[in-house]
């Protein structure tokens, strides 16, 4: 379709952001990442309102292209993608933690303290991809992410899977 940072074909794209086709929307979304550069306004200002999109394979996708696009360390962008942390849908809620993770800069205390809340999600997946998460996120020795996923690692009515990974973790650290 064009090349990075091109803005006509970035044009081109972007009316299917809003097709009533989910499909349509999320070649759209995936389209208009691979069209723009890290950092690049114009990308995250089209993608933004697919964060909210009815439909979850949409907001998945377009969390996906957020962190792609969103420069490392952007408050405003990763504000957007945490909103989705809330999302009704576990794989949502998954993707909002791996576009966390990849967005901030290691040690961001705000960021790190909304992934730990995700350590409780009723959802399994997204408890494990929250302790991945957190991991890729904290600095060595990180007291605080250390203490919360010791708590979950020695929580008897956890699963074992995340007690596991948990334990597993906090050697990472």
């Amino acid at each position: 379709v064009g090349e990075i940072g091109d803005p006509e074909a970035l044009a081109m794209v972007t009316p299917g952001l809003e097709d009533a086709n989910r499909w349509v929307r999320v070649a759209a979304v995936e389209a208009v990442s691979k069209l723009s550069w890290r950092g690049d306004r114009q990308g995250l200002l089209a993608l933004l309102p697919r964060l909210s999109d009815e439909n979850w394979s949409v907001r998945e996708s377009a969390l996906a292209a957020f962190a792609q696009v969103a420069q490392q360390g952007d408050d405003l962008a990763i504000a957007a993608v945490a909103v989705r942390l809330e999302d009704e849908f576990a794989s949502v809620r998954i993707a909002a933690l791996q576009a966390i993770a990849e967005m901030v800069p290691p040690g961001s205390r705000e960021s790190m303290a909304l992934v730990r809340l995700r350590l409780k999600d009723v959802d399994q997946d997204v408890r494990l991809e929250a302790i991945e998460a957190l991991v890729a996120m904290s600095e060595n020795g990180d007291e605080d992410s250390i203490a919360a996923l010791a708590r979950c690692a020695h929580d008897e009515r956890e699963d074992e899977a995340v007690r596991e990974a948990a334990e597993s973790a906090v050697g990472r650290l």
